[in-house]
C-alpha cells in the first residue's frame, strides 16, 4: 500500500539558477557586450523538459538573474505551487556563495522543503558537497535519471539509497552516474519561456538562446582550459539536434548559441553538421565557437546557406609557443584568408582573445594588439582567461601553487554574506590590477591604430545603404533651400 501511495504522489519541482556572480575584471569588447547571450541554462531546460515529458511531477523554472529583490520575490515564486515542493538549484563552482544565499533563503522560510543540488560542483565533487550547508540531496552526473529516482521515492531512504549519482546524508564514496548516450534524455524546449524579461535585462529585442549538443570533455587538446575533464565527451544525435535548432525559427529567439568547447568543431564535423541542417531547410539563424582553423570555400558556403549568422574564433593566446600546447600550429596567413571568406559571405567573424593565462609570457599586449591589428577586423574581444577549476589546465597548474583553490570557494558558501568572494582569475586578488592595465594599454593602442581606424570606416562603409543616404541629403538640402509660399 505504502508503495501504491507514493507511486500516485505528484511532486512540485522549482528549477533554480542563482544569480550571477560578478565579473572582477569587465572585457575590452569591440560590440559593447551586444553579442553576449542571456538565456535560461542549458542545462536546466533539458532537466525541465525530461520531467515533462518522462516523469508525472509538476516543474516551475525561477531565474534568479531576473529578481530585483532576492528574498521577496523567489519566496512569492516559491509559494505558487503547495506541498510537496523540491528545489533543485543548478550549482556552478564559481557561484558557490549565491547557491548559498538561495539555500539559505529557501531553508528558513520553508524549513520542510528539500533542497537538492545539480550541476557543475557535485558532478565534478561529490566527495565535497557535504561541506555545502542546507543542502538535503545533490545530483552527481546525469541529473534526469537521479531525479525522476528521488521524486518517485522521496521518502523511501531504503530505495533512495541504491540510486546511482544520488548524494544523500550517510552517503559513502560518491561517484557520478553518467549515461553512456544522450539519446534517451529530453532536448530542451524554449517555448514556455517568457522571452521579453531578458530583452529588459539587455536592453535590446535580440533574443540569444544557447545550446549544447555535446555533454563531458572532448579529450582534445584544444580544450584543456575547458571543464569537465573527469567526462568523456557523449554527443546528441545531429539530426535530432537540427531538428531542435530549426523549431526555433517560429518563436522570439533571434540566434541560437551553439556552446560546445570549440576543439569538438573540426571541419569534418562541420560538415556534418551543415548538411544536416541543410537537409532540414534550416531557416533559424545561429552561430558557434571554433578554434583558428582552415575553412575551405565550400564549407564557408554551406555555413552561410544553413543561416549561419556569426562565428566566434577563441585564441587561447597569441604567441606561438603556448597555442602548440592546444595543438594549434598556425599559419597567421590562413585564419586571415579564412576569416575575409566568412566576412564576404556575410557570416560575422568575431575573434576572441584570452588575456592573462597561468602559461603566458611577457609581452603579452603587445602580441594580442599585433595580431588585431593583422586581421583588419574591427570585431574583437579581449578578457581574462577564464579559471575553471575542473579543467585538465588547472589540474596541471594546481601544483604551481599560483592558482585559487578549491577550499576558498566552500567557505566563502558557508559565510556568504560575511567572507569575501575569493576572485576567479588566474593569479587570483594580484592579478586585477596587472589585467586592467594590460587591457588599458591595448586599448590605446588600438585606438589610435590606422588599421583599425580603416577597419571601423570600411566596415561603416560597407553597412551603410549609400543611395537611400544621397537621397535623404538631397531632399533634405532642397526642403531648406525652398523658397516659403506667398500667401
Amino acid at each position: 500500500m505504502l508503495s501504491q501511495a507514493w507511486d500516485d504522489l505528484q511532486v512540485n519541482v522549482f528549477l533554480i539558477q542563482p544569480p550571477d556572480a560578478p565579473t572582477p575584471v569587465a572585457p575590452l569588447d569591440s560590440a559593447q557586450g551586444a553579442l553576449d547571450p542571456f538565456s535560461p541554462p542549458w542545462n536546466l531546460m533539458c532537466l525541465q523538459a525530461f520531467l515533462q515529458r518522462h516523469t508525472r511531477h509538476i516543474s516551475r523554472f525561477i531565474d534568479c538573474r531576473l529578481l530585483t529583490d532576492l528574498e521577496p520575490e523567489l519566496i512569492r515564486r516559491l509559494e505558487e505551487l503547495e506541498p510537496p515542493r523540491v528545489l533543485v538549484i543548478n550549482c556552478p563552482t564559481l557561484a558557490l556563495g549565491q547557491v548559498a544565499a538561495v539555500l539559505e533563503i529557501a531553508k528558513r522560510n520553508f524549513p520542510a522543503m528539500r533542497t537538492v543540488l545539480c550541476g557543475e560542483y557535485p558532478s565534478t565533487f561529490p566527495e565535497h558537497v557535504s561541506e555545502i550547508p542546507r543542502a538535503d540531496f545533490a545530483l552527481a552526473g546525469d541529473p534526469e535519471p537521479i531525479l525522476r529516482n528521488l521524486l518517485d521515492y522521496l521518502d523511501i531512504p531504503q530505495r533512495l539509497r541504491r540510486t546511482p549519482g544520488l548524494i544523500m546524508e550517510g552517503s559513502l564514496n560518491p561517484k557520478p552516474y553518467r549515461l553512456p548516450r544522450l539519446a534517451g534524455l529530453a532536448l530542451a524546449d524554449w517555448k514556455d519561456i517568457f522571452w521579453n524579461e531578458y530583452t529588459q535585462i539587455l536592453h535590446t529585442r535580440a533574443c540569444r538562446a544557447e545550446a549544447r549538443m555535446t555533454r563531458g570533455h572532448t579529450g582534445n587538446p584544444g580544450d584543456r582550459a575547458y571543464g569537465d575533464a573527469g567526462s568523456g565527451l557523449r554527443q546528441w544525435p545531429m539530426d535530432r539536434f537540427a531538428n531542435l535548432v530549426s523549431q526555433c525559427s517560429h518563436t522570439e529567439i533571434k540566434e541560437i548559441v551553439l556552446t560546445d568547447p570549440p576543439a569538438f568543431w573540426t571541419p569534418d564535423r562541420l560538415r556534418e553538421w551543415v548538411q544536416a541542417l541543410l537537409y532540414i531547410r534550416n531557416l533559424q539563424p545561429w552561430s558557434l565557437s571554433i578554434l583558428p582553423m582552415t575553412l575551405d570555400d565550400e564549407l564557408v558556403k554551406d555555413l552561410r546557406a544553413t543561416r549561419c549568422v556569426r562565428v566566434e574564433v577563441i585564441f587561447p593566446s597569441c604567441d606561438r609557443g603556448v597555442l602548440a600546447e592546444y595543438g594549434i600550429k598556425l599559419d597567421w596567413k590562413e585564419p586571415a584568408r579564412t576569416f575575409r571568406a566568412l566576412t564576404d559571405a556575410g557570416i560575422r567573424v568575431y575573434p576572441r582573445y584570452w588575456i592573462g593565462g597561468p602559461e603566458e609570457h611577457r609581452g603579452e599586449p603587445e602580441r594580442i594588439t599585433q595580431t588585431i591589428n593583422r586581421f583588419g577586423l574591427c570585431d574583437y574581444r579581449v578578457e581574462p582567461f577564464p579559471l575553471v577549476i575542473d579543467s585538465p589546465l588547472y589540474e596541471q597548474q594546481l601544483n604551481q601553487g599560483t592558482v585559487p583553490l578549491l577550499d576558498e570557494w566552500i567557505k566563502w558558501a558557508r559565510e556568504p554574506w560575511i567572507m569575501e568572494r575569493p576572485v576567479p582569475l588566474w593569479g587570483g586578488r594580484d592579478n586585477v590590477d596587472i589585467l586592467y592595465r594590460d587591457l588599458k594599454m591595448i586599448h590605446g593602442w588600438l585606438q589610435r591604430s590606422p588599421g583599425m581606424i580603416w577597419a571601423r570606416l570600411r566596415t561603416l562603409l560597407r553597412s551603410k545603404n549609400w543611395i537611400e543616404t544621397l537621397e535623404d541629403k538631397a531632399i533634405a538640402f532642397l526642403q531648406r533651400n525652398r523658397k516659403p509660399t506667398q500667401l
